[in-house]
């Protein structure tokens, strides 16, 4: 009996995960199920827009990340928000293709379509614009996503179908104003520098005091400390020498650090044959004022930390970095080569 007992008890368990089962993937086909499509296997594939054939001249985009629109002029991407602003021009062109041409992988049965609410696009997640440079516009609503078939919800003005698109074109939209940003190239990194790459470090602080490494052993530590500082705390992407001076500290006669290195480069012969050799560059970094900013960690917990201003030489960008890590590299004023400290 114990054994009949424990066999109905499996059993009904086992129908309840399937009875789960079914219900939930029953909710992934509720509108799934409304998708007219002809058989699986089939492309069923439609292009809802397609002004490929034109140059988005103005877009706009709405989403979490905020609200951002840009104009191309001149051959060129422009924020609309502020003309100095160095807009990544390969990004924002992505961006512009992809409003051009759209194409859907399904629709939704118009006679089966319901409310927009159903869709998620009485208030859409991401809501785009673009104007053409034959004068027309469209406008891009994206809604939910449908998760059975990883597919989103949108639709084009002037069209009254529901579309389904990958999930990949509505997120290849959104983006913060900083992520569409033309980041600066840092070179060390870039150029694959090492220790055996340079030739000097020199480093002077703000009050003129200095000193140029130029042993192996102090290069190889010193470089450590300076790659710390690779571009990556941005505090402005752009600041007029009045600016980068009064509200930054960084001018000519402020503290700087400039690494001189060789990179491998190409050349090209009389004969028009090519032929690696060696470039010496110079890369210097201007270091501007202390200033304190306030944090938060992983718990929620607040705090101050002591950082430091910095930017390239003849940039507009204005990076920091925590001050432990700029007093490491600043540390070396006071460094004397082994072989000249008087040490056996």
């Amino acid at each position: 009996m114990k054994k009949n007992n424990l066999k109905k008890i499996i059993t009904c368990v086992v129908m309840l995960a399937v009875l789960g089962a079914l219900m939930g993937g029953t909710a992934a086909l509720k509108h799934w199920n409304r998708v007219n499509e002809e058989k699986e296997e089939e492309d069923t594939s439609v292009t809802v827009i397609d002004k490929s054939g034109l140059t988005v001249t103005k877009l706009a985009v709405s989403s979490s990340a905020g609200d951002l629109s840009f104009t191309y002029e001149n051959d060129r991407w422009v924020y609309d928000g502020d003309a100095d602003f160095p807009v990544n021009q390969d990004k924002l062109s992505d961006m512009a293709q992809t409003l051009a041409k759209i194409s859907a992988s399904a629709q939704v049965n118009p006679d089966d379509q319901g409310e927009l609410s159903e869709y998620g696009l009485d208030k859409p997640a991401v809501y785009a614009e673009a104007e053409f440079s034959d004068g027309t516009s469209a406008s891009y609503s994206f809604g939910s996503v449908n998760s059975y078939k990883d597919c989103q919800y949108f639709t084009v003005s002037g069209d009254d179908i529901i579309y389904l698109a990958d999930t990949s074109v509505a997120s290849s939209l959104t983006g913060t104003l900083d992520s569409l940003c033309q980041s600066e190239s840092f070179p060390l990194t870039a150029d694959g520098v090492t220790a055996d790459d340079v030739k000097s470090i020199y480093i002077e602080n703000a009050e003129g005091v200095s000193n140029e490494i130029t042993d192996a052993d102090g290069i190889e530590e010193l470089l450590g400390y300076v790659k710390v500082l690779n571009l990556t705390g941005r505090a402005d992407y752009y600041a007029d020498s009045a600016e980068m001076a009064e509200q930054y500290g960084i001018s000519e006669s402020t503290g700087k650090i400039t690494v001189t290195y060789f990179a491998s480069t190409t050349y090209t012969d009389e004969d028009g044959n090519d032929y690696t050799g060696s470039e010496e560059k110079v890369y210097t970094l201007r270091i501007g004022k202390p200033f304190v900013q306030s944090t938060t960690d992983s718990d929620g917990g607040e705090g101050i930390e002591s950082c430091v201003y910095y930017s390239p030489e003849n940039s507009a960008m204005v990076y920091f970095t925590d001050k432990t890590s700029m007093d490491a590299v600043f540390d070396f004023l006071d460094y004397i080569p082994a072989e000249d400290s008087g040490e056996e």
